[in-house]
């Protein structure tokens, strides 16, 4: 069974079941009534909870289809749910519709828009998008070429000391650098350089989620392509000419407004 027939059988599943609990809730309460003159039952309308329950369900396929087309290593791309509401929600939205969703029409839309290489093109244009916003104080400034490579930088801000010459980086600097990270890796795996990519990757998640920097520290990444020094107000990454090349070239086909138009 295909995932639309799924996503169809569950919804009719859970309307069939909703229904019938309902029906067994009224009957159970109308008996505690006439023998108590009360009931332990709220009495809930079914239409409601079919509709609170259509709307979750429309959110979930969003996610799923953003978590099924998004290529294995990336970013989960990014699916605005608005795109699809006005065809596959809005004209069920009273509640005596809700059951007219039809789930299997919203997937074969989000599969036609994101499956097979769409959803690859997408990821690697956010991957593109994620490591122009992380250089972007580089990008405007210009393009730094130091031994033939190209050295990239950011900011980062630090909000305490913690001992041992280390200090503790803001929330906002952790997330964007494991984001820009995140990037890079998918950006190593379009240049078929999976050690550097499973270096990124494993520094991402390993590294700046401790959230503290000593200045001057150094890491490498892959075989000579990146090396990061780490500073207490920036960092700086050093790439190798090659990938600096395939950098331009990455960000040349999914973001025109990065590093081509600052080389």
């Amino acid at each position: 069974m295909d995932t639309g027939k799924k996503l169809d059988q569950i919804w009719t599943d859970f309307i069939t079941l909703t229904r019938s609990q309902a029906h067994e809730t009224d009957y159970l309460a109308g008996q505690q009534k006439r023998a108590l003159g009360f009931s332990l039952f709220d009495h809930r309308n079914p239409d409601y909870l079919i509709q609170d329950a259509a709307n979750t369900l429309y959110e979930a396929i969003i996610d799923l289809a953003a978590r099924r087309f998004t290529p294995p290593g990336a970013q989960k791309i990014t699916i605005p749910t608005h795109d699809y509401y006005g065809r596959f929600r809005e004209p069920y939205r009273d509640k005596d519709d809700a059951p007219d969703f039809k789930p299997s029409e919203l997937w074969t839309a989000l599969e036609r828009d994101y499956g097979g290489d769409k959803g690859a093109t997408k990821a690697m244009m956010e991957a593109a998008e994620a490591i122009r916003t992380l250089f972007s104080e580089s990008l405007r400034s210009g393009i730094v070429r130091r031994g033939g490579g190209v050295v990239l930088s950011h900011s980062v801000y630090t909000e305490q000391w913690r001992g041992n010459g280390r200090h503790e980086l803001s929330y906002g600097c952790v997330q964007r650098i494991h984001n820009g990270f995140t990037a890079l890796a998918t950006f190593a795996d379009w240049t078929a350089r999976p050690a550097l990519a499973g270096d990124l990757r494993g520094f991402s998640i390993g590294g700046w989620h401790r959230s503290e920097v000593v200045s001057r520290e150094r890491f490498a990444f892959g075989d000579g392509d990146i090396t990061l020094i780490t500073y207490l107000s920036k960092f700086e990454y050093r790439l190798s000419p090659t990938l600096a090349e395939q950098l331009n070239i990455f960000l040349s086909k999914y973001d025109d407004s990065a590093m081509a138009n600052a080389a």
